[in-house]
This record gives C-alpha cells, sequence and structure tokens, in this order.
C-alpha cells in the first residue's frame, strides 16, 4: 500500500480529497463519496482546492499537474513539467506550482481565466522558468 502524500480541504469544511495510489476521491465530512477522480493514473503527491470550492488542483511526483472540476471530475487543464511536483496551491484564481527541475527548484504560476460556463477557457504561464 502506498502511503498518501497529500490531502486537501474544501473551503466551506465540508469535502475533502484524499489520494490513494493513482486514483482521488472527494469525500464529505460525514463519510460520503463524491466522487472518483482517476485522471492522473499515478500517484498524486499535492492537492489545493481553489478559493471558490469549484475546482481542484494535484500534482504528481512524475510532473503531471491536472486542474479538474470538483463536483464531475472533468479534467479541465493539464500540463507536464520536467521533474516532480512539490506543491501546488491556489492565491484567488493563480495557481502556483513549485516543482523540481535538473536539481533546481522552480515556481510557475498559472492564472485561472473562467468563460462564461465556469471553465478554464484560456490559461496564461506568468512566470515559466529561465
Amino acid at each position: 500500500m502506498e502511503k498518501t502524500l497529500a490531502l486537501a480541504f474544501s473551503p466551506d469544511g465540508k469535502w475533502f480529497a484524499l489520494p490513494c495510489e493513482s486514483v482521488i476521491a472527494v469525500w464529505s465530512m460525514e463519510g460520503t463519496r463524491r466522487l472518483t477522480y482517476t485522471g492522473h493514473g499515478e500517484s498524486v503527491a499535492a492537492l489545493a482546492w481553489s478559493p471558490d470550492g469549484q475546482t481542484i488542483a494535484s500534482g504528481t511526483p512524475a510532473g503531471n499537474v491536472h486542474i479538474w472540476d470538483a463536483q464531475t471530475g472533468t479534467l479541465l487543464f493539464e500540463k507536464r513539467y520536467g521533474g516532480p511536483i512539490a506543491t501546488v496551491y491556489w492565491l484567488d484564481t493563480t495557481i502556483v506550482i513549485h516543482y523540481q527541475e535538473k536539481s533546481t527548484d522552480q515556481i510557475e504560476e498559472i492564472r485561472q481565466k473562467p468563460g462564461d460556463d465556469q471553465k478554464m477557457q484560456r490559461i496564461t504561464f506568468l512566470h515559466p522558468p529561465p
């Protein structure tokens, strides 16, 4: 059995996301499972819930980041980095990704720009690695 590397709580405190091996389960605090996200297919090391409670960002030791709908599990955005994802976190509508590439820490910010349907339409890379 693989150890749990990440845990994220919804902003309202009613839900939590917990990875187990290659899946992420979203549970209510009462123990009801809302959904199971299976998009990574590998272990998950970093999780963060958006401040509005609508999306979750997840990252893997293999360098994959997914941003997905917290209600449906629909993948909204994905990107592969050149090293393991250490941390993902949200600052309002910006996702900050901390990863390592060639033994050097890198930080990238991705700004979420919701469209009329509140899904990610366009992503702007603010600080790509050198």
